[in-house]
């Protein structure tokens, strides 16, 4: 479309009806008082000299430092409730261990008892026949 082709309908905030004045008025009021503001602040805020500038510097770790020691309590009462909490649960684990080791003694202990009570078999039951006369291996000779 060209510029002369253009529709004659207006946006709608062209169809909106004008400010009243007043308000108009006092929106270039603070608008105006703004941007003398910034421009106050920006010529009388004056360059940190190079000296300064290093003074600033070094007393931010000091601030960040005071901050950190009054956290400093908080977390050590932390720390030292995580080590109250670590040396009950190795405790715990020792306790556990020195139960587990009863447990595996007394088993055979049981074991053992009941291999001593039961008498081993033998196989003497059965009666020699003549002529399968049982061979001591140790003592014979074979020549």
């Amino acid at each position: 479309m060209q510029p002369d082709e253009l529709p004659d309908v207006e946006p709608a905030y062209f169809a909106l009806p004008p400010a009243p004045p007043e308000v108009v008025e006092a929106i270039r009021k603070q608008v105006m008082e703004r941007e003398e503001r910034a421009r106050i602040n920006e010529t009388t805020r004056p360059e940190p000299t190079p000296q300064k500038r290093r003074q600033e510097l070094k007393e931010e770790p000091k601030a960040k430092k005071e901050k950190t020691e009054e956290g400093e309590e908080e977390r050590l009462a932390a720390l030292e409730k995580k080590l109250a909490d670590l040396k009950d649960l190795r405790r715990r684990v020792i306790d556990l261990i020195e139960r587990r080791k009863t447990y595996w003694e007394k088993l055979a202990e049981k074991k053992a008892a009941e291999e001593a009570v039961v008498p081993p078999k033998e196989d003497d039951d059965v009666p020699a026949e003549e002529g399968n006369e049982a061979i001591d291996i140790s003592t014979s000779s074979f020549a």
